[in-house]
């Protein structure tokens, strides 16, 4: 797996981290609950670990195709592709 630092990140991508950081209120119902992992894409860990976030693009349909994934120790990671592949984010705030 690759990594981004968050300053490389969209604007959109940043601003959910921020969201998820903050507590929200997040844009989507579906915000915030459990990844599975199913693909083991991830580091493994326990299961309901990882939460996942759709990044809401400005101006774009909404096709759930940017996300946001964090770990329960703060662990942040990005996905432009609909899941398929992630990046290990770097350089964001802690929890």
């Amino acid at each position: 797996m690759g990594h981004v630092v968050v300053t490389e990140l969209p604007p959109d991508a940043v601003r959910t981290i921020n969201l998820i950081l903050a507590g929200g209120p997040f844009p989507h119902p579906e915000d915030g609950s459990t990844y599975d992992n199913g693909d083991l894409l991830l580091p493994r860990a326990d299961a309901g670990y990882y939460r996942g976030y759709t990044v809401l693009v400005q101006g774009a349909p909404d096709d759930e195709r940017q996300r946001i994934v964090r770990g329960r120790d703060g662990d942040l990671y990005y996905t432009d592709d609909g899941g398929k592949t992630f990046e290990a984010i770097l350089g964001a705030p802690g929890p």
